[in-house]
């Protein structure tokens, strides 16, 4: 959709041609009266071809900027439709809201930017989201950086498979038919068990007096990284936060164990740290140790160890197992190991202090005490 400023930039540009074509086309016709034939032609074909290049230009500049517009938001049954009717509010209709734990993606990997669709038939979710945000107001606009999250709206009227998309509490719009079809029996999948897709995602809106525009769009991730493939351990843990990639070395000495669980393309797990001590030749060194389901398949180097063994000290003093995320990539004749956790020096305090105080160990001689 364009407003009247590129309307009107695009007829100054198209009359501004038709002058020149104009005044050719007369160049042409004063020559064939004074029997210059071929100044007549020349000026003739230079007119013609100027006029074309005139409808030609008008017409990209016009779609050129109608397709880098912001949507504007008009009331349903208007003239302009959407890319699916999934958009178009239903009368009586309210989508739910996501209800259960929010599933975000185990591992980082490759994302699809999905545009979503519908935004224009709800203004009043966008007004709530960006009420008090600075340049919110402008025609340039504002942005939020907040999570998307996917939710089933099979009792959809328009559409029996339809996802609707919630940002900041807000139903924002839905995916498109050809993107809802993919994601419909996934998100119904987490539904069962109680959870819900959340994505990284970005949100532009511009809310003026008079019209509001808005765009969403939501980087969804590959489905096979989303859940890892083997289980939490049984004692209280803790999931460190994510960070960039830490390899682990040793795999070699655990070839049997990581066959078991590594693929080509790469598999999802939960590895569990655990401060040890390396007996070498000639000395004892600290060193970190990953395992799979209580198995070793590696060691940190010393590098590494440095970086992340007091976060794993930190967990262990309160009684907490750490859980990094893991991925095991390779075949029968080799498999890499990557952690992808924080440096204990990027650990952001108040997810520390949010862990808790170090854990009291019984005295000895005393039996720990038991709750009836």
């Amino acid at each position: 959709m364009t407003d009247g400023k590129t309307q009107n930039g695009t007829g100054c540009i198209s009359l501004a041609f038709l002058g020149i074509a104009a005044l050719l086309l007369l160049g042409a016709c004063g020559n064939a009266v004074a029997d210059n034939v071929g100044g007549a032609i020349g000026l003739g074909i230079g007119g013609v071809l100027t006029l074309a290049a005139g409808v030609v230009f008008a017409g990209r500049w016009g779609a050129s900027r109608e397709a880098i517009e912001p949507t504007g938001i008009v009331p349903p049954g208007s003239a302009v439709k959407e890319s699916t009717t999934t958009s178009r509010p239903a009368e009586g209709h309210q989508p739910k809201p996501p209800v259960g734990h929010p599933l975000e993606p185990w591992l980082p990997g490759t994302t699809e930017r999905i545009e979503i669709v519908g935004e224009r038939y709800r203004p009043a979710s966008f007004e709530v989201l960006f009420k008090g945000v600075p340049q919110a107001t402008s025609y340039e606009g504002a942005e939020l950086d907040l999570p998307a999250a996917l939710v089933a709206d099979f009792q959809n009227p328009h559409d029996s498979r339809a996802v609707a998309v919630w940002v900041g509490g807000q139903h924002v719009g839905f995916l498109a038919r050809e993107y809802a079809a993919v994601w419909a029996p996934r998100v119904a999948s987490l539904a069962e068990r109680g959870e819900y897709f959340e994505f990284p995602a970005r949100t532009w809106a511009s809310v003026r007096r008079d019209r509001t525009s808005a765009r969403v769009s939501v980087w969804a991730s590959d489905p096979a990284l989303m859940r890892p493939c083997n289980s939490f351990p049984s004692e209280p843990f803790t999931v460190l936060p994510r960070g960039s990639a830490v390899q682990v070395t040793r795999e070699e000495d655990h070839m049997d164990v990581l066959t078991k669980y590594a693929t080509v393309e790469g598999t999802p797990l939960i590895a569990t740290l655990h401060n040890v001590k390396e007996v070498r030749p000639r000395s004892t060194v600290d060193a970190i140790e990953v395992r799979l389901d209580g198995q070793r398949v590696g060691i940190l180097s010393p590098t590494q160890t440095a970086n992340v063994g007091p976060l794993v000290q930190y967990l262990e003093e309160r009684h907490r197992v750490p859980v990094a995320r893991a991925v095991a990539k390779g075949n029968a004749l080799k498999i890499d190991v990557v952690l992808y956790v924080q440096k204990a020096q990027e650990v952001d305090e108040s997810w520390l202090e949010g862990i808790g105080p170090v854990a009291s160990t019984p005295s000895p001689s005393e039996p720990p005490s038991i709750d009836d």
